[in-house]
């Protein structure tokens, strides 16, 4: 048993040490970061998802829940999932989260219009390869020009591609 936790830890220790050290958002307040989220562009080595949303749920211990949805064109629905998101250090108060092997950092936030998250970790269709992502979520399918504009100067530089959130219908959460 005490074999097996330490070939975890050093997995996990080495997907980690692959990523580059970020500057998460200081004095996040979980509890502001609750609700719908639409994922509005993410850099462009992820792929633009169809009407891509999250809900966040804050817990008592300041993990954030998440359920996410995409819409899939081909069978007219969505598809779910969801995980939960651990704080890195439980005393801090950087945005800095991890899900298993994974990093989820909030970038910036005004709590209100936008939020800046970044993933790093094993990528989904290759766990021996590493991927960073970058995306920018808006309380609302779309942004006003001044809140992308606000936005924008939280987002790393890089090239981003729109998410489609045309056309989406309702969902139940």
């Amino acid at each position: 048993m005490a074999l097996l936790l330490l070939g975890v830890l050093l997995i996990t220790s080495q997907v980690f040490a692959t990523c580059p050290e970020k500057v998460a958002k200081s004095n996040i307040d979980s509890t502001r970061m609750a609700g719908v989220w639409h994922n509005y562009k993410v850099s462009s080595n992820a792929p633009p998802l169809k009407c891509f949303h999250v809900v966040v749920t804050p817990g008592e211990d300041g993990s954030l829940g998440l359920s996410q949805a995409i819409y899939n064109t081909t069978s007219n629905s969505y598809i779910q999932w969801s995980n939960t998101l651990t704080k890195e250090s439980p005393t801090s108060s950087d945005a800095k989260y991890a899900d298993g092997s994974r990093n989820f950092y909030i970038l910036d936030t005004d709590y209100s219009n936008f939020a800046v998250w970044w993933y790093c970790g094993p990528k989904y269709s290759n766990k021996d390869e590493t991927t960073e992502v970058t995306w920018l979520a808006s309380r609302t399918k779309s942004l006003s020009s001044s809140v992308e504009v606000e936005a924008n100067k939280a987002l790393p530089s890089g090239e981003y591609v729109l998410y489609d959130q045309s056309g989406c219908p309702e969902h139940d959460h």
